[in-house]
């Protein structure tokens, strides 16, 4: 559980580019109210959130968050969005209520090859991110946290600069996967890492 005071810290520090692992639903394969933010104004919502529990994706896709409502990310009305998937997977799991953020924060761009190239060609890009999840963390208020990276570039990140024990391999949502197979990929980390919801 988090408390009203963190929830509020998170929200004004990094609610414009940060979320949480938790929507309305219906909880079936469709997007429809998966751009719903009605549930983060219900306070009984701090007691689903587990900010230990952080998933991590490689970077901002949309350019459109700078000004949205906190905690969009994720939680796209975009039809084109595959944040549904999540919603399906992670839905009565020990995942269900985790942060939900991205490792490079200032490199909107839907093709992640273009911000490993923006990587490569200047590594203080990933120092100056790691620095900046690091503060998150600190905010969230967590020691050690079990990060989720969604997708292979955010796990070799995360693996380089966190303690690797603690770094989870999950498929990346946008990725062509069997949701049933997705929801078997996490069933298996929360068995592994002895999480329920």
């Amino acid at each position: 559980m988090i408390t009203p005071e963190r929830f509020d810290l998170i929200k004004k520090n990094w609610g414009e580019i940060a979320s949480w692992a938790v929507w309305n639903g219906p909880f079936d394969r469709s997007k429809l109210n998966v751009g719903d933010l009605n549930l983060f104004e219900d306070e009984k919502i701090l007691n689903i959130l587990n900010p230990e529990v952080i998933l991590v994706g490689l970077n901002i896709s949309r350019d459109d968050l700078r000004g949205a409502p906190a905690f969009t990310n994720f939680h796209s009305k975009n039809e084109e969005a595959q944040e549904f998937k999540l919603r399906y997977v992670l839905k009565d799991t020990g995942l269900w209520g985790g942060y939900l953020t991205d490792i490079i924060k200032d490199h909107p761009d839907i093709n992640s090859q273009n911000v490993l190239k923006k990587l490569k060609k200047d590594p203080s890009i990933e120092a100056k991110s790691i620095e900046s999840f690091k503060s998150e963390i600190t905010d969230l208020g967590v020691k050690e946290p079990l990060i989720i990276a969604l997708g292979r570039p955010s796990y070799e990140i995360l693996q380089r600069n966190f303690n690797p024990n603690r770094v989870v391999y999950l498929t990346h949502f946008s990725h062509y996967i069997n949701l049933e197979k997705y929801k078997a990929e996490v069933a298996n980390i929360c068995k592994l890492w002895n999480l329920s919801f």
